[in-house]
């Protein structure tokens, strides 16, 4: 009867882990999904809104120029957003922690 045990927790955990590798799968092709998702939207909003033109060679860098600064403006934001919320002081308030 204990074999039987044993047999049937090592069948559940191969099922667990054949299915976690199909979702893994899954996350890891939605996540590239969502990125390429998103470098396409934002290059198209950069494209707008710089009034680029991709006639010419010259042209398609000045946009691809424009686009690199962009995320490299968002990275400063969202660094700066990061440090700001890692100076603050998460701890409990102390007129909170003396309720009873």
């Amino acid at each position: 009867m204990n074999w039987i045990l044993w047999l049937l927790i090592i069948a559940l955990a191969l099922l667990v882990l054949f299915k976690f590798k199909e979702i893994r799968h899954k996350l890891v092709y939605g996540g590239i999904a969502l990125l390429l998702v998103f470098f396409i939207f934002s290059f198209g909003y950069v494209y707008i809104k710089g009034n680029g033109s991709l006639t010419d060679y010259e042209s398609f860098v000045a946009v691809g120029k424009l686009y690199l600064n962009w995320l490299t403006s968002i990275g400063d934001n969202l660094k700066t957003i990061t440090g700001y919320a890692a100076k603050q002081d998460w701890g409990l308030n102390s007129t909170i922690s003396n309720i009873k």
